[in-house]
């Protein structure tokens, strides 16, 4: 059972964003970072790993690797593609890249925080089960 708030990594290069979703996300209980770019991104996984990644998929170059990947956080880290895309092309992308989940940005951003926190709860089951 988890005794903290949980974490959460949005890496999107458009601020405006990044603050909405931070803001809608604290409002729910929930420890927010946010960087810009994937360098910074790296950088905070390592320091202090998220339970959800929510990166858009501008934040890494096509054909690359996520931040998580190869890293002690991508373990526990469960990954969350956020895009403007097409829900098909994103949704490929994320299977591509082996995320946990896609979130459109087209969407409803106040159901941003039960999306995530269904990611967490169907990976705490699995965790569980497995």
């Amino acid at each position: 059972m988890q005794n903290r708030p949980l974490r959460v990594l949005i890496v999107d290069d458009d601020p405006l964003l990044r603050a909405l979703a931070r803001r809608v996300l604290r409002k729910e209980g929930w420890e927010v970072m946010t960087a810009s770019s994937h360098l910074a991104a790296v950088m905070l996984l390592r320091r202090l790993p998220p339970d959800v990644l929510l990166i858009d998929v501008n934040a890494f170059a096509e054909g690359s690797a996520l931040p998580t990947s190869g890293d002690a956080a991508a373990e526990t880290t469960r990954v969350v593609l956020f895009s403007a895309r097409a829900e098909t092309e994103v949704a490929a992308l994320a299977r591509e890249c082996n995320a946990d989940a896609w979130v459109s940005k087209h969407g409803d951003i106040r159901l941003l925080p039960e999306k995530l926190r269904d990611v967490c709860e169907i990976d705490a089951a699995l965790r569980a089960t497995g």
